[in-house]
């Protein structure tokens, strides 16, 4: 299998990196970061230099992947513009990109943010109309929005992490599990 992973310098897309590797897939990784993006460079990955809105940098990530992993993102930004222009445009470059390369298959990793609280003593099951209520899950919801307009991907499988605990950074942030939220079995 081939795979562009997006944001693999980061916490969850490095342990990506980790775990494509260990099941024998061929990597490729945009990186804005020629510092960070070394020490995937030393892991065999192919980095393509870039950030999410260089479309000709992601049109040359995407080109042969069997599957798109959109990781990338920003958790933190000093308005709604800002996290919009990174989650929401961001995510309509890498989409635009896998659909011009002709890749199918597509990974967001989203937030649980995007889905807004539960009723109080109720869990989401995902069934529910989102309700997000922070400028975060608000862009988060609306990159999965750009996702499921796609015309031309055919698999897409959206994940709303939570509460991820960061064993290679400090300070620590609470982050545990994925909830995996639609799944296309050609994705897997």
């Amino acid at each position: 299998m081939r795979a562009l992973v997006t944001g693999a310098t980061g916490f969850v897309g490095s342990h990506l990196v980790e775990a494509l590797q260990r099941r024998g897939a061929t990597v490729t990784a945009l990186a804005r970061s020629p510092q960070k993006a070394a020490s995937l460079i030393s892991q065999g990955i192919r980095v393509v230099p870039g950030h999410l809105h260089d479309e000709t940098a992601l049109l040359q990530a995407a080109r042969d992947q069997d599957v798109v992993y959109h990781v990338a993102g920003v958790v933190a930004a000093r308005n709604e513009a800002e996290f919009l222009r990174a989650n929401r445009d961001g995510t309509k470059h890498v989409v635009a990109a896998t659909e011009s390369a002709g890749t199918r298959n597509f990974v967001l990793v989203s937030s649980l943010a995007a889905g807004g609280p539960s009723t109080r003593g109720l869990a989401l099951d995902g069934s529910e109309s989102p309700r997000p209520v922070t400028s975060y899950g608000r862009s988060k919801l609306a990159s999965e929005e750009v996702v499921r307009s796609s015309v031309r991907v055919e698999s897409v499988l959206r994940i709303r992490e939570h509460r991820i605990v960061q064993e290679r950074r400090r300070p620590i942030q609470p982050i545990s599990r994925s909830c995996l939220i639609k799944c296309a079995p050609s994705c897997a």
